[in-house]
């Protein structure tokens, strides 16, 4: 479910989600280990690749109503000389993953194939 939203999997999000599943299941004598992360992807062929490129397009309908509804009241807040664009600077909390588990042949991002 997750994949299909592009959401990155990596092994401490598959091993909490293991864990979460296992006890909705009662299950308490249950370990979800690294080496249970390494035999389970390898039996369900998962392979584990860096995440490349842009899978989602942009909804430019939604982009020009923000830029002319919401974007004109914010800015109105602010001086113009306090207002620029840190979208290139090094921000890194709360980094999502640059790699996920996926299924072996699933492509990594819409439009690139062989992504590793």
């Amino acid at each position: 479910m997750k994949r299909s939203q592009n959401v990155p999997i990596n092994g401490p999000i598959l091993q909490s989600q293991a864990e979460k599943f296992a006890a909705s299941m009662g299950l308490t004598d249950v370990t979800f280990n690294p080496s249970w992360i390494t035999r389970f992807v390898k039996r369900h062929g998962i392979s584990f690749g860096k995440i490349c490129g842009e899978a989602n397009s942009v909804n430019f309908s939604q982009v020009n109503t923000w830029k002319t509804e919401v974007w004109e009241k914010i800015k109105n807040e602010y001086l113009e000389d306090d207002i620029f664009n840190i979208d290139e600077a090094g921000v890194f909390y709360n980094l999502m993953p640059d790699k996920t588990f996926r299924v072996k042949g699933e492509t990594c991002a819409e439009n690139y194939q062989n992504c590793e």
